[in-house]
């Protein structure tokens, strides 16, 4: 209990990027942070800041970290953070929105959807609320169990509503748009945090309203190459 007390008290910033890597497939990226806890109540009680903090990782790790410009190509894809209880050796998985809820679906079938939390608000409008924490059951090691099922769901072929950030056309793929609310409200956010030498304070407010206001996208094939005639 003390250790998962020390985790959530290094807040939700730090529990999703302590322990992440990031893995690509088929044209892919993902990203899976961990967290090893004897009691995962106190994990899920910050479960609304943690969805929220994957969707940030998302867009985070498309940014060059010397430049600080943007590169839509290198986002994440999927975003996910397993809550492993070491004691019953059992997992849950939290889920941010509809491309990881699609994968996951297919990566681990038999998981079982459910709220991360009474009362918890999913992020953006691609799931809901009932679709934010899927119980794996049984896998706890991300080498072994974790990305090799979200390598094969990914390799036979995968598709949901939206096209890999990797075939994002490099105009648009650098583009910077003012308009987007939600990244002017993560930047915002961003420059307000502050350590209190325990942990980093963020107010995820204007960033919750913001997703909220996102409309889905559909995915669209590529047009055939026009026929040739010689």
């Amino acid at each position: 209990r003390a250790k998962t007390q020390w985790i959530v008290n290094l807040g939700a910033y730090e529990m999703v990027r302590g322990d992440q890597k990031d893995f690509s497939c088929a044209g892919w990226k993902f990203g899976i942070a961990v967290l090893e806890v004897t009691d995962i109540s106190p994990v899920l009680d910050v479960a609304n800041e943690l969805l929220l903090e994957l969707r940030i990782l998302k867009v985070e790790k498309g940014k060059d970290s010397k430049t600080g410009k943007r590169d839509r190509r290198n986002q994440l894809d999927f975003a996910f953070i397993f809550v492993v209880d070491v004691t019953a050796q059992k997992s849950k998985l939290l889920i941010c929105g509809g491309r990881e809820l699609a994968l996951a679906k297919v990566a681990f079938p038999k998981g079982t959807l459910m709220q991360a939390r009474e009362g918890i608000e999913a992020p953006g409008n691609t799931i809901a609320n009932e679709e934010t924490m899927m119980d794996v059951g049984a896998v706890v090691s991300r080498k072994a169990e974790f990305v090799p099922a979200f390598m094969q769901a990914l390799g036979a072929e995968f598709k949901c509503h939206k096209l890999p950030n990797s075939t994002i056309p490099e105009e648009a793929a650098l583009k910077v748009d003012d308009d987007d609310e939600a990244e002017k409200a993560m930047a915002e956010m961003n420059d307000a945090s502050f350590h209190d030498s325990v942990m980093i304070h963020r107010d995820y407010k204007r960033v919750s309203v913001a997703l909220s206001k996102l409309k889905p996208v559909v995915a669209v094939a590529a047009k055939p190459p026009a026929p040739t005639f010689f």
